[in-house]
C-alpha cells in the first residue's frame, strides 16, 4: 500500500471543540469512494481537542471506516 499525503489549510478565528463528538467543533472528515464514486471506502475524523480559553489539547483522529493506521499533525498558526 502506497502512502500519499493530504494536506489541508483550515482558517479559523476561535478554536474549540468540547469533545461532544468527532464532527462537533472544529474537525475535518475525509472521505476517500471508489473510482466510480458510488461506494465509500474510507472515512476518518480529525480533531484538535480544547479551545483558545483553556488551551489546546491533543490531536484525535477517529476512523469510521476503511484500514485506519492513518497519522495526523494540526498545527496552529495564530
Amino acid at each position: 500500500m502506497s502512502t500519499h499525503p493530504v494536506r489541508v489549510l483550515v482558517v479559523d478565528d476561535f478554536h474549540n471543540n468540547d469533545l461532544g463528538g468527532p464532527t462537533e467543533g472544529d474537525s475535518i472528515q475525509a472521505l476517500f469512494a471508489n473510482e466510480a464514486r458510488t461506494t465509500v471506502t474510507q472515512l476518518y475524523d480529525y480533531l484538535l481537542a480544547g479551545d483558545d480559553n483553556l488551551g489546546l489539547g491533543n490531536v484525535v483522529i477517529n476512523n469510521e471506516q476503511g484500514p485506519g493506521g492513518t497519522v495526523a499533525a494540526i498545527v496552529r498558526d495564530h
